[in-house]
C-alpha cells in the first residue's frame, strides 16, 4: 500500500460556508457525514478516499481581534488538492465571490503544473493544482 493524506482537518466559523467553498472548488466534493460532536458542529467533505474534516468554532472560540494571514500564525497553512483544470476552478470560487490567496488569485505557471490559491470564508488558504504531465519525477521537480 502507498501511504497518502486521508483528510485535513480545519476549524472554520460557517460550516454553510466551508462546505459550500470545498463544493464549489471541486464539484465531486460531497458531504461524507454531518454530525454534532462535543457541541459542535463538524461535516466530513470530499470523497470516498480522501476529505476535509471542518468543524465549526465553538462560541467561546471567537476571536476578539483580527484574524492574522495564515502563513502569520503557527499550525495550518495551506492545503493542495490537484484538480482537472486550475483556471475552470478558479472561474468557479471567483464567480462564487470568493477572494484569491497568493498571488491574488492568479494562475501561476510552470512547465509541469499550473496553479491557484484562493482563501475560503475564515481566510484559510487552498491551493488547486493542475498537472501538466504524468510524469511523477517531472511533477516533482521544483523550480523554486
Amino acid at each position: 500500500m502507498t501511504s497518502y493524506v486521508e483528510h485535513a482537518n480545519v476549524t472554520v466559523s460557517n460550516l454553510d460556508k466551508a462546505i459550500e467553498f470545498l463544493t464549489t472548488a471541486i464539484p465531486e466534493f460531497a458531504i461524507r457525514k454531518r454530525f454534532h460532536l462535543d457541541g459542535r458542529e463538524w461535516a466530513h467533505v470530499g470523497t470516498s478516499e480522501s476529505y476535509i474534516a471542518v468543524v465549526e468554532e465553538a462560541p467561546t472560540e471567537k476571536p476578539t481581534g483580527e484574524r492574522r494571514a495564515n502563513m502569520d500564525r503557527l499550525g495550518f497553512n495551506h492545503v493542495g488538492f490537484v484538480v482537472p483544470d486550475a483556471a475552470t476552478t478558479r472561474s468557479r470560487l471567483r464567480k462564487a465571490g470568493f477572494q484569491g490567496g497568493y498571488n491574488d488569485g492568479e494562475l501561476i505557471e510552470a512547465p509541469t503544473r499550473t496553479s491557484v490559491y484562493y482563501l475560503d470564508a475564515d481566510g484559510n488558504e487552498f491551493e488547486f493544482m493542475q498537472y501538466l504531465t504524468t510524469d511523477i519525477d517531472a511533477r516533482n521537480l521544483y523550480d523554486i
